[in-house]
């Protein structure tokens, strides 16, 4: 029973975090906008540093705005690459993430059912 509750919150604190920020993208327009690789940083982790990655940079409103790239890969400084974020809200611009992030959804959908089969005693 304790492990399907520690299966359920797991699947739940993952849910709630992926979701904070898309149900901004689902409930307003997407904006797209194309960003220059303007760096590699080493950003440091809780307990770790964590492998290369790019900083972009791209003006919205006319005003400049710079976000790190998600997935942890150096890009060559100078190439343009494309980025999408909900209208209004810049700082949550991001690479296209579709697949992942459903994949994501689904993993953690299925923790979910499968704590809560635990913790009912059917698994």
């Amino acid at each position: 029973m304790i492990v399907g509750i520690a299966f359920a919150a797991f699947a739940l604190f993952g849910l709630q975090h992926l979701l904070r920020k898309d149900v901004r993208r689902l409930t307003r327009p997407i904006v797209t906008v194309d960003a220059e690789v303007i760096g590699n940083e080493m950003p440091s982790g809780f307990w770790f540093v964590e492998g290369p990655t790019a900083r972009l940079s791209f003006v919205y409103s006319g005003r400049e705005y710079s976000v790190l790239h998600t997935f942890q890969t150096p890009r060559q400084i100078g190439t343009i690459e494309t980025l999408s974020f909900p209208e209004g809200h810049p700082e949550d611009a991001r690479e296209p993430q579709a697949y992942a992030r459903g994949v994501l959804y689904a993993l953690l959908l299925l923790f979910l059912g499968l704590g809560v089969a635990i913790a009912n005693g059917v698994v």
